[in-house]
């Protein structure tokens, strides 16, 4: 079970009650100049040492060198502050180490300091860890990260972490627990996102919080389709995640609304449009696509049907396996089409 804290004074209170004597930071170097960060870790009653050698995307070299890192140093613990950069190095640290792990998320979105996922690339090709040794025993909130987050990075990661939400509702993975989570984690967002944009303060506890229980609950479920189709539209018209999400998401919904008896949720049909039924009535599809606009997200524009095809034959297939209703290329490529706002036609469709 996890054990939450808020502020980063909390660290010696985590570190001395488990009795650690040398803590691996693994961080960035701008994190690591943040007046707040610096302070803190300056005030750390316990010997440490410090990692940042790791990009975006991080590299299973840069892993590795991490994990020979630690093991030199002869540390007990990580402590892992940043975004999913630092959390995917540190978790591949803990899980070859069998060590404990302190995450300090630095923003609010991909909620991976609760989920046993983790990404690590291999000459360029995406290694997913799928394991329950890696998730963090310890998260600590600091509202302070979210003070000076650009305004596109603040609206894509909240979109983010509302996307997993959704799609763990659906998913055929999903139990009354998870659905519970998730429930919670969009009413925070809901009841909150205007004034995370409008940098109102008081909110961010709040949105930690969301962004936090929605990464519980596709720990439980994993995404679906909106995660699938998404993953090219970021590499390609090089937007926020969150972003390329929540646009292919709409369209996603739109088309599992209508295509109800493609099912192939084991729990039948019945249950797909009761659970549908559910989220309508906490989120709507409206309602989603009322923050998009809100938040003045568009939509990439395909060049071309050759480039649209390409996008069709990229689609994570392990994602789609979690989606309530099966979908073929063809389903694919229509979805992708309305995504692009019926820019091109598809003759398929």
């Amino acid at each position: 079970m996890q054990k939450f804290y808020y502020g980063l004074d909390c660290l010696n209170e985590i570190i001395e009650s488990n009795n650690f004597n040398n803590v691996l930071i693994v961080t960035d170097n701008n994190i690591l100049k943040t007046s707040f960060v610096s302070e803190a870790i300056k005030k750390l009653n316990v010997g440490y040492g410090v990692y940042t050698g790791f990009t975006p995307n991080p590299k299973l070299t840069e892993a590795e060198q991490a994990l020979e890192y630690y093991q030199k140093g002869n540390f007990d613990s990580i402590l892992a502050i940043g975004g999913g950069s630092a959390l995917d190095v540190s978790k591949y640290v803990k899980l070859n180490a069998k060590t404990s792990l302190i995450a300090v998320p630095t923003t609010a979105g991909s909620g991976s300091e609760s989920t046993r996922f983790a990404v690590i690339y291999d000459n360029g090709k995406k290694q997913s860890i799928n394991s329950l040794e890696i998730i963090p025993e310890f998260v600590v909130f600091e509202a302070k990260f979210l003070e000076t987050l650009p305004e596109y990075q603040k609206k894509c990661t909240i979109l983010d972490a509302l996307c997993h939400s959704i799609e763990s509702f659906w998913s055929i993975n999903s139990t009354e627990e998870s659905k519970e989570i998730a429930a919670r984690s969009i009413n925070i967002i809901l009841n909150n996102y205007e004034n995370y944009i409008n940098n109102k303060s008081e909110v961010y506890n709040d949105i930690m919080l969301a962004s936090n229980l929605a990464g519980q609950a596709i720990n439980i479920t994993q995404t679906t389709a909106g995660h699938a189709l998404s993953y090219k539209l970021t590499s390609v018209f090089k937007i926020s995640h969150g972003h390329a999400v929540a646009v292919c998401l709409s369209k996603v919904w739109e088309f599992l609304n209508k295509n109800v008896e493609l099912c192939c949720d084991y729990r039948g049909k019945e249950y797909l449009l009761q659970t549908l039924c559910e989220l309508n009535s906490i989120i709507s599809l409206d309602k989603f696509n009322s923050i998009i606009s809100y938040f003045k997200l568009e939509a990439p524009q395909f060049e071309d049907e050759a480039q649209l095809d390409m996008f069709v034959d990229s689609v994570n297939v392990e994602r789609l396996g979690n989606f309530p209703i099966k979908l073929s290329s063809e389903n694919i490529k229509e979805i992708y089409t309305k995504i692009a706002g019926n820019t091109l036609t598809c003759n398929e469709c």
